[in-house]
């Protein structure tokens, strides 16, 4: 006995140890994107805790610059990191909810912001940094007091501004001089917008928030140069976790501007909680097609991902990030389709982290060698709700080394190593019992004799009765089965988008478990699975029925929840895209 104690004792500490693994593991199955733990490595801490600051690389290094500190206070503060440290830089005035772009000179243009404390008023002013010597520049001024602006560049290093908070917007432009020009009024006033460059000489400039943070029900973009446009899928797709800095699209973008490329990626989310990234290409904004679900369940709920995304040119990827309420740090990794990224479905991969002792909430900087660095945040650490705070905000930093993890193979191998210690872990648990149970039967033997013998009878005849039980219990799968079935092809209950295992297990009076079983036990596949199949077939009746109807409408009626999702899914059922489906079944 002594010798089966001890390994199942060794066994209990490492199922302990992979708690947290089996939750990974959970959250992966649900979302179908594969999970891979990181470390989070502590950096010094900033000189000053920041709050709404700008975080950007200016010569190789990074920097922090202006935000509001402790008491929702402004800084006059800056400070890069170097040689293993936070080295302190005076500005010439405050940044806090600023416009912060990086000029094709290697400087950084920093403007407007609040001018006191507490978040009130807006600001004229504009600076500029030079990495090459750790100085800002103080000159000239906005063509409007602004607060919360962006800027997007333009050809020649020109700079379309726009945005202002709780106060009148307009569109204008920064040629390199002293001053910003007026260009036009805007379409819909915007706080901190969107402005992703179209053309060489030309943006386009978008938001879903007016400058009291009011948001819109239809959303128009407009020219920098042209006319205003609607853009029908922002209705649907809104606009993600606000950090409080501008929007650097130039970080955003998998094209090549330098041989006329814009293509940008954005992440969204609808009203139902799903997340997606939207795809702009010029002016055409869709949504981008990716092999899984972009998964809005981490380890401990809901994933708060951060309203921007940034690329890697060099392993042809995007990162974003974002939080749990543990203080989980995520990071979902968006790998080009083989094919480019404006044909083929990207790759996803989820990397978690220890919950953060302090957390972070910022746009991460990428470095030179492919890592993401974080610094600051108005986050406040609790470890039961997400909540952020403009009076406390924090100054930790910390670095997730990204930039020497091998492409999606090597991620996909580490899961697989993953996999297999549990499998281990899992037959060495079996063949441990198994000892046990033969050792204890002996001894049984060896003390009772025959009355062993009359124990092992009743035993066998123990067996025999859960053996008809067993036999009882298929025939019930089988009627439970039955029962689904009815509910899908009889009330049709796959229609309805938000359709839960917990509605099914609901209307039929049984447990989800054992609706998922009987699932599995009939049809070899999952829940989600069962339901678009029966959306699949009914996407096919929707089309032979009406020959003419336009496919990109027939995914509501049948359920699905987005259009990624519907296409995606039914490639995978039926082998070929709809169209291609249609045309097939129509000759």
């Amino acid at each position: 006995m002594i010798i089966c104690r001890r390994p199942l004792l060794a066994l209990a500490l490492l199922l302990s140890l992979h708690v947290s693994v089996v939750a990974a593991e959970q959250a992966a199955v649900e979302s179908s994107c594969p999970m891979i733990k990181i470390e989070a490595e502590r950096l010094p801490d900033l000189n000053v805790p920041r709050g709404c600051h700008s975080l950007f690389l200016a010569g190789g290094e990074v920097v922090a610059a202006g935000g509001h500190t402790s008491g929702f206070v402004l800084t006059e503060t800056a400070e890069y990191f170097a040689d293993g440290e936070w080295h302190l830089m005076d500005m010439v005035y405050t940044a806090d909810f600023s416009l912060c772009q990086v000029l094709p000179s290697g400087e950084v243009l920093l403007a407007g912001g609040m001018k006191e404390n507490l978040g009130i008023g807006q600001q004229w002013t504009m600076q500029t940094y030079n990495p090459a010597t750790h100085t800002f520049t103080g000159f000239g001024c906005l063509d409007k007091k602004r607060a919360w602006p962006s800027g997007g560049v333009v050809d020649s290093g020109r700079v379309v501004i726009s945005g202002n908070w709780y106060a009148s917007d307009a569109i204008g432009c920064f040629h390199g001089g002293w001053a910003v020009d007026s260009v036009k009024p805007v379409t819909q006033e915007r706080v901190n917008p969107f402005i992703v460059r179209t053309a060489s000489d030309n943006a386009i400039i978008f938001g879903w928030a007016n400058p009291k943070g009011v948001q819109y029900d239809s959303i128009w973009a407009d020219r920098f140069r042209g006319e205003p446009f609607r853009v029908p899928l922002l209705d649907e797709w809104r606009q993600l976790l606000a950090v409080g800095t501008d929007h650097r699209m130039l970080d955003c973008c998998v094209g090549d501007t330098a041989t006329g490329d814009f293509t940008y990626l954005l992440p969204v989310q609808n009203r139902a909680g799903e997340v997606a990234i939207i795809k702009i290409c010029g002016e055409d904004f869709s949504l981008l097609p990716t092999a899984q679900p972009v998964p809005a369940q981490g380890i401990n709920g809901i994933i708060h991902y951060f309203d921007c995304v940034v690329v890697d040119r060099r392993l042809q990827c995007a990162y974003l990030a974002g939080l749990d309420v543990k203080h989980v740090l995520y990071i979902l990794r968006i790998d080009k389709p083989a094919s480019g990224w404006n044909d083929g479905e990207a790759q996803l991969t989820l990397f978690y982290t220890d919950p953060l002792p302090d957390p972070v909430q910022c746009i991460p900087v990428l470095t030179d060698d492919g890592d993401l660095v974080f610094a600051g945040g108005a986050m406040e650490a609790s470890d039961t709700a997400f909540h952020t705070t403009n009076f406390n905000p924090n100054k930790a930093a910390y670095i997730l080394h990204l930039g020497s993890l091998a492409a999606p193979a090597a991620a996909d191998s580490y899961w697989w190593w993953i996999v297999g210690i549990l499998v281990l872990v899992v037959l060495g648990g079996y063949v441990i019992f198994r000892i046990r149970r033969t050792n204890e039967a002996n001894e049984a033997n060896e003390a009772n004799g025959a009355h062993g013998a009359n124990e092992a009878d009743e035993a066998n005849g123990a067996n025999e009765a859960n053996e008809a039980n067993e036999a009882d219990g298929t025939d019930e799968a089988n009627e439970l089965i039955a029962r689904i079935r009815a509910l899908m092809e009889e009330r049709k209950l796959f229609l309805s988008s938000d359709l839960k295992l917990s509605d099914v297990a609901g209307e039929l009076g049984t447990s989800r478990s054992a609706v998922t079983n009987s699932i599995r036990a009939a049809c070899g596949c999952t829940f989600p699975n069962f339901v678009n199949a029966y959306r699949v077939d009914y996407v096919k009746q929707l089309m032979q029925a009406n020959p003419e109807a336009k496919i990109s409408t027939l995914y509501l009626e049948a359920g699905f929840a987005n259009e990624t999702s519907f296409f995606r899914t039914f490639k995978e059922i039926s082998g070929m895209t709809p169209t291609e489906w249609r045309t097939a079944n129509q000759k």
